[in-house]
């Protein structure tokens, strides 16, 4: 049974004498988007904890990063583009997403 789009979250936590964030999160967004950072190389994230229900479904996991690599914006930045720029700009996420699923598929095949 997974959490409903209302229960998921993130906190973010962290002292003014701390040199290391902790991040918890049980948002399914958050949890693919730190687990590309923590498996990048030369990562500093880390994947510290996962919280599993009785039949093992990954319900939330908390993270550890280096403070400075946390960052507060102060708005939101939008971008106007013309029609073309758009286009060019779904070409190269396709590109990524299938680049991503070829990848997906040759690590499965070598796990098996």
């Amino acid at each position: 049974m997974s959490l409903t789009l209302e229960e998921q979250e993130v906190h973010v936590s962290f002292g003014r004498l701390d040199n290391k964030a902790v991040i918890y999160t049980s948002d399914t967004r958050y949890m693919n988007k730190f687990n590309k950072l923590v498996a990048s190389p030369d990562s500093e994230w880390k994947l510290e904890e996962t919280a599993k229900l009785k039949n093992g479904e990954v319900v939330g996991c908390t993270y550890s990063c280096p403070i400075n690599l946390i960052s507060f914006r102060s708005k939101t930045l939008k971008r106007n583009l013309t029609d073309i720029q758009k286009a060019e700009k779904q070409k190269e996420l396709m590109r990524g997403r299938i680049a991503s699923k070829i990848s997906r598929k040759s690590i499965e095949r070598s796990i098996k």
